[in-house]
């Protein structure tokens, strides 16, 4: 299944909102095969050949950037091999379902929309999700990728659960992912990136995991001193 053949003929939403009971497949997922980790990655790997001349220049560089720092704050934790493989790769196409929404939505950083927008900003996981993983039971991907944007303290998207409750790689891509978009949209000086790092050490409570704050400073702290 192609990212247009999803856009055009599985998904039906505008600016003006989205529908939550969208069907997330032409067939039941009980109809679809397993897919194992081999061919879950090998699903990927394409679809990340295919985001590079979708997702244009800017995204891009931010899901490299993600990637980048995924790998620096992975390298301080427990994740095999595998983990960290998987990991890198969901931050390069983790940004698929945007590719549903209305451009002139995903050029704003989150902290800058409305709360209208950001009811319709905050499905993208889950169309990422289905781009990656097309609801196949098994899939390794499959809670990564949903659970990207969940906070510790539930209010996060798109089920608002408890992300203490999703896989590790979820809680690193989504301090990873929030943190390189700041820069990207607020960065440039040494001003405003500090103002970004206390952000980041002000959400301890409610969006990131005090640990994993602690490794993502290790790793600006790493990237500074090279610099």
């Amino acid at each position: 299944m192609s990212i247009k053949e999803l856009q055009t003929g599985m998904f039906s939403l505008s600016a003006a909102g989205i529908d939550p009971g969208i069907p997330i497949a032409r067939r039941p997922v009980s109809d679809l095969p397993a897919v194992g980790p081999e061919a879950a990655t090998e699903q990927a790997e394409c679809l990340r050949s295919e985001l590079a001349g979708l997702l244009g220049p800017t995204k891009v560089r931010l899901s490299h950037n993600v990637a980048r720092r995924c790998e620096a704050i992975a390298a301080q934790l427990p994740l095999d091999a595998a983990s960290v493989a998987r990991l890198t790769l969901a931050a390069h196409v983790h940004r698929a379902g945007e590719l549903c929404l209305p451009a002139s939505l995903t050029r704003k950083c989150f902290l800058d929309m409305s709360t209208r927008e950001l009811a319709v900003y905050s499905q993208y996981p889950l169309f990422s999700t289905l781009f990656l993983t097309e609801g196949r039971p098994g899939n390794p991907f499959f809670d990564l990728m949903l659970s990207h944007r969940e906070y510790v303290s539930g209010a996060g998207f798109p089920l608002g659960k408890d992300a203490r409750r999703a896989p590790l790689e979820a809680r690193v891509l989504c301090i990873a992912t929030e943190y390189e978009e700041l820069m990207m949209h607020r960065g440039g000086t040494p001003e405003e990136e500090d103002t970004i790092l206390r952000f980041m050490m002000s959400n301890l409570a409610c969006r990131y995991q005090p640990e994993l704050v602690e490794r993502l400073l290790a790793t600006v702290a790493d990237d500074n001193g090279r610099h």
